[in-house]
């Protein structure tokens, strides 16, 4: 009997569980279509490719009008022409020295204060430009001769820096502005930095050797020398250094009277 009572006792259904309630949900709105006329946000150009070739095409309109400013006479951010690395001059460098050394040439002719340039090589009060910045432009010999020209001719009498580094310059080219660096008085500063050949190159050097035998102006020249000839080229720097800091002393010195 009590076998019995077990099995009929398992055999009985366990009791259904009622299903509990579907839970409340809430459905987020979705956000409004955006206007085909709405602006995107800014996208950088180092993570699309495609904007870079815009950019550098911008690049050309940046030299024009740097270039158109220089002509008309405007000033300058500094007194500073800063072309360095702009695409539109790599792709012709020539053409755009060119272009340069007109633009300047104009400026120096509608200048009216480069008649206050005194004999020491002082420059005038006025917007002249000081600093010319042509690095990584890919300029070679055709194009350092064409500075070298213009420096000749007087075009550059308000620059005391010119930087040319990271070129393509060789030997004909650097010789050109050595020899047009004989009779300026203005220039300062030269950086021929990324042309290691230039410090090696026998002829060039001797070319700034004679430079300096009429030259007292220029205090520096940035590039890296290995040869003989670098000693010489010390003491001559050394030496326009000497003559730079009486000549301020002595203007100090009239100032003060």
């Amino acid at each position: 009997v009590k076998a019995r009572e077990a099995s009929e006792e398992a055999a009985e259904p366990a009791p259904v569980m009622p299903a509990p309630p579907p839970l409340a949900t809430e459905t987020a709105p979705l956000p409004p279509p955006v206007p085909a006329s709405a602006s995107l946000p800014p996208i950088s150009a180092h993570k699309q490719p495609h904007l870079i070739s815009r950019q550098k095409k911008k690049g050309i309109s940046t030299v024009t009008e740097a270039l158109a400013a220089v002509a008309a006479g405007e000033a300058l951010p500094n007194n500073t022409l800063d072309l360095s690395n702009q695409a539109s001059f790599q792709i012709n460098p020539d053409k755009k020295v060119s272009e340069m050394c007109d633009a300047m040439q104009s400026r120096t002719e509608g200048n009216s204060s480069l008649d206050a340039l005194m004999d020491d090589g002082e420059e005038g009060s006025g917007n002249g430009m000081k600093v010319v910045k042509l690095k990584g432009c890919c300029i070679g010999d055709r194009g350092a001769s064409l500075i070298a020209g213009a420096i000749s001719a007087g075009t550059f009498k308000t620059v005391t820096e010119l930087d040319l580094s990271d070129n393509v310059i060789k030997e004909d080219g650097c010789v050109c502005i050595a020899r047009a660096l004989a009779r300026n008085r203005h220039l300062k500063i030269l950086n021929l930095m990324g042309m290691p050949r230039l410090g090696q190159n026998e002829k060039v050097l001797r070319a700034f050797v004679e430079m300096y035998s009429t030259n007292f102006t220029l205090l520096k020249i940035v590039w890296r020398l290995d040869h003989p000839l670098a000693n010489s080229l010390a003491q001559f720097t050394t030496r326009n250094n000497t003559f730079a800091g009486r000549q301020r002393r002595a203007r100090a010195s009239q100032d003060s009277v």
